[in-house]
């Protein structure tokens, strides 16, 4: 417990660096977290925005830090929450680890290299959480198998039903971890009694979102859009449970743990849990034939990779000495945590600048936001996408580039000013060709935002924008890159 505490507290580290954190979609996610926990008392938010709730399976941030807010500022919660989810991906992969070989071991803390993946840089903070929870809930499945079958059913629809709310994508991964390991249990046991009863388990525990689901949720309406394949784009992935900002490390700790996974079941210095084969391969092959877009959700495919080498870190047990397996986990640990709080502490003053040229807006303004940023998958650090939501936390301003999909958000905008704020989010945030040099310059915002109907114009990124600025825009602050210029009507 003592060593567990230290990897935390290693872990939690680079949280403490940079406010807000240098999460790619963090700032949109805070945004919105301060929309519903203020609206109440804000006639500027109100005069905005409108809050429906419905049945969508994305609501893990939206439930938990409202409440939080109640009694800490909405950046707290944020922050706590963030943490949390680091902590149930922990505690998922030691819960499951232990119910699978029957006690402690040392071997789950692998896991801690796979915390800071790039899914969690890029803020994916709902899938990361039900991917934790549904790591918890499997390892009740397991725990629970020789349970009364009415006592486990009625446990087991209550997690599982936790892990749809928070995310759908952490609910497909629960049901194919049932299915698996209950095919290699029935393939091993040849038990009719104990497939009954896991058939009647999983059918009550997740038949009852999917019905809920295809009956109430505005999310099986999203579009899911045909995208060509793309060999490169799946191999570029795999080493997305690693991959955070130095590619030569990303990728050598990712050859160096394949390698070390290979070796350790070809020499029998590893043992993998037999009824964890199926799952393991079905997560495999989907990750190659999923659509990376689904029912509105981007990355689909990519965010498979980051679950399934946690999954595998749970399903791994290692003959090897506890002393040396555990220096060297420590070693590349820290190493990976180091790189990262650099990262975040060169963002925080970026982050200071910006956030000085957001505070000269006025209170409750009317905000067009135009980003340039390098494109998919390049990682910017610090990550300045989605930056101009801050306004909204500090300012309490209408944005043209806040997350408010119907159907996967329960946040809107009134009508009145949906004109303003186009439909697609991305129509604001301009993305340069990394292909070509000199880089491309971007799209014209000019031309593209209605600026007749705002206050302000919020510009990141600027050296992309090569265009000349029209006379109605006058500015008032910039900093090193980024300009606010006020709108003369």
């Amino acid at each position: 417990m003592a060593l567990l505490t230290v990897f935390l507290a290693v872990a939690f580290s680079p949280l403490f660096t940079c406010s807000p954190l240098p999460l790619a979609d963090y700032p949109n996610h805070l945004a919105r977290m301060y929309i519903i926990s203020s609206f109440d008392n804000s006639p500027p938010l109100q005069r905005y925005y409108e809050i429906h709730w419905h049945l969508i399976p994305n609501l893990a941030l939206d439930i938990i830090v409202p409440k939080l807010a109640h009694f800490m500022s909405v950046e707290r919660a944020m922050l706590i929450f963030t943490a949390l989810t680091l902590v149930l991906l922990v505690v998922g992969c030691f819960a499951l680890h232990r119910v699978l070989f029957g006690g402690l071991s040392y071997a789950p803390f692998s896991c801690f290299l796979l915390l800071y993946n790039r899914q969690f840089l890029w803020g994916m903070l709902n899938y990361l959480f039900s991917v934790g929870l549904a790591l918890v809930t499997f390892a009740l499945w397991v725990a629970t198998r020789q349970k009364s079958l009415g006592i486990r059913c009625v446990i087991l629809v209550m997690f599982a039903m936790a892990v749809f709310i928070s995310h759908l994508g952490g609910f497909g991964i629960l049901g194919i971890l049932i299915f698996g390991y209950e095919v290699n249990s029935f393939a091993q046991e040849k038990d009719y009694r104990a497939l009954r009863n896991a058939v009647i388990a999983a059918i009550t525990a997740l038949g009852l979102p999917l019905l809920l689901f295809v009956l109430f949720s505005p999310t099986r309406h999203r579009v899911t859009p045909f995208e060509p394949w793309e060999l490169k784009n799946r191999l570029i992935g795999l080493v997305d449970a690693f991959n955070n900002y130095a590619i030569a490390l990303d990728a050598a700790t990712f050859l160096l743990a394949m390698a070390a996974i290979g070796l350790g079941l070809l020499l029998r210095k590893a043992h993998l849990h037999p009824r964890m084969y199926v799952a393991l391969v079905s997560l495999s092959l989907l990750y190659w034939v999923i659509n990376s877009q689904l029912l509105g959700s981007q990355g689909v495919a990519r965010r498979l990779i980051p679950a399934l080498f946690l999954i595998l870190a749970c399903s791994l047990e290692w003959n090897v000495p506890k002393r040396y397996f555990l220096a060297v986990i420590a070693l590349a640990f820290l190493v990976r945590t180091v790189v990262v709080v650099q990262n975040w502490s060169s963002a925080s003053s970026v982050f200071g600048e910006n956030l000085a040229v957001i505070d000269q807006i006025p209170r409750g303004a009317k905000v067009a936001a135009a980003v340039g940023e390098l494109n998919f998958p390049q990682l910017n650090n610090p990550p300045l996408g989605h930056f101009p939501n801050m306004a909204v936390v500090r300012r309490q301003v209408l944005i043209n580039s806040l997350f408010a999909y119907d159907g996967l958000q329960p946040l809107g905008v009134k009508p009145e000013y949906q004109s303003l704020v186009p439909a697609g989010v991305y129509s604001q945030l301009y993305e340069v060709d990394v292909s070509k040099a000199p880089l491309t310059a971007t799209a014209n915002p000019f031309e593209r935002i209605p600026l007749g109907g705002y206050d302000f114009l919020l510009m990141v990124n600027r050296q992309y924008f090569r265009y000349p600025v029209p006379r109605m825009l006058r500015p008032v602050q910039s900093s090193a890159n980024t300009v606010l210029y006020q709108v003369i009507h």
